[in-house]
């Protein structure tokens, strides 16, 4: 009953996300909008934007190694309790922000939302308590399917009931305020329904000091650096890419809000689907052996986004890129887990997290300001990016393997 508990979580959580994907960089460009004077440049708004996208991933990277290490001291459930009702308030907050024009508001929106996202690590250790070594990659891939279909129907759903073409009545805020419903029924699925799934807490002190003592030890684990430095690129270049791409999608083909929500939920729809094939394949290969391969695919998808003249030829790079992606989100977290004690999941995949919401932070503030003059930007930094990754990972693999070549070379010594 937990794991379906968890996968409804993880569903819930990503579909209030969704929800909210097609609305920004179409707002804050929305000449008829008041959250900007007349004499506002497109390069100031995409400034803005960048600040605005990164507040969420840079709140997360502050909250996900202290709510991920919370959850082995106090256990699972406290800490998504904590996490959701934080997402609740926020949502609230957004609308009030809408209503009367105040980027202030908004910006404290995506603050604590940042703080409440931190709590897919510990959802995910959480499946890890549930799962033993054979099965553990089949339950990831499930959580990061109902993501997908939660990101595959949000922003369809939200590109839709902005609207007014369709309904006079339809606002931005009307995404917000579904978002905020859907927070509210997921901090009810916790507190009532979630049993809690860590039998035996961590002794560790719950100091806010000491999360980031040992993040920073962990950090420097010779094991795991290269893993950690993987993800963190590889999440620098999806943030380009994923968060900037309505920009590119106006400029090159003119398309409105609406179709670009139908294009986040094909994309999310790709998504889902490579989640859930990507367990039946892994059974075959190793982990190891698929994260490299398919992050140069998904680099060179990008890349074939930005050059196609029709919007109709995305669809084939959109899903082969998606597809691919689902296998390295899911094999990379596997290689992360498998690596990492019982007693530590929650910590190092609140690390591993936290450090892919530092990517996704850093990299608006990076490249905002070009990419509002240059949209194709967004497929050329994120495919670098990807291929980057790539190497990242192959190196810490290559590393891991040598060291256990190694360890088991001394043990067979007499």
């Amino acid at each position: 009953m937990n794991i379906i508990i968890l996968l409804i979580i993880g569903f819930v959580d990503y579909l209030g996300i969704g929800l909210v994907y097609p609305i920004f960089a179409v707002l804050l460009f929305d000449t008829d909008q008041p959250l900007f004077s007349t004499e506002a440049t497109l390069e100031l708004k995409g400034a803005i934007l960048g600040c605005l996208i990164a507040t969420t991933p840079l709140a997360q990277f502050f909250s996900s190694p202290a709510l991920g290490a919370l959850s082995d001291a106090k256990g699972r459930k406290y800490a998504l309790t904590i996490g959701s009702s934080i997402g609740c308030i926020g949502y609230a907050i957004s609308i009030l922000g809408l209503y009367i024009s105040s980027l202030w508001l908004l910006f404290l929106y995506r603050l604590l939302v940042g703080v409440s996202d931190a709590t897919s690590a510990v959802a995910q250790a959480s499946l890890s308590d549930l799962s033993s070594e054979n099965n553990k990659p089949k339950l990831f891939a499930y959580y990061n399917s109902v993501i997908g279909v939660g990101l595959t129907l949000g922003p369809f759903i939200g590109g839709m009931i902005v609207d007014n073409e369709l309904l006079s009545w339809f606002t931005y805020s009307f995404p917000l305020i579904l978002a905020w419903i859907l927070s509210s029924i997921n901090f009810f699925l916790i507190v009532c329904l979630f049993k809690e799934t860590k039998n035996e807490r961590c002794k560790n002190k719950t100091n806010i000091f000491d999360y980031f003592n040992i993040t920073y030890e962990i950090l420097l684990f010779k094991k795991l650096k290269w893993l950690f430095c993987g993800g963190f690129v590889l999440s620098f270049g999806w943030a380009i890419f994923n968060e900037f791409i309505p920009v590119f999608l106006q400029a090159r083909f003119d398309l409105s809000i609406r179709h670009i929500g139908v294009y986040y939920g094909f994309a999310g729809a790709c998504y889902a689907i490579g989640s859930l094939v990507s367990p039946f394949f892994s059974q075959r290969n190793s982990s190891e052996l698929i994260v490299i391969p398919f992050l140069v695919i998904a680099a060179g998808c990008m890349l074939g986004v930005i050059v196609v003249s029709s919007v109709y030829l995305l669809f084939p790079f959109v899903f082969a890129m998606m597809i691919s992606l689902a296998f390295v989100a899911t094999m990379a977290t596997t290689i992360i887990s498998n690596r990492t004690t019982n007693d530590s999941q929650g910590q190092v995949l609140g690390i591993f997290q936290s450090l892919g919401a530092a990517a996704m932070g850093c990299s608006p503030l990076v490249v905002g300001s070009a990419i509002g003059a240059y949209p194709e930007l967004t497929g050329l930094w994120g495919a670098f990016s990807l291929s980057l990754s790539s190497l990242c990972f192959w190196k810490g693999i290559k590393q891991t393997q040598t060291e256990l070549h190694a360890n088991q070379t001394n043990i067979m010594k007499p």
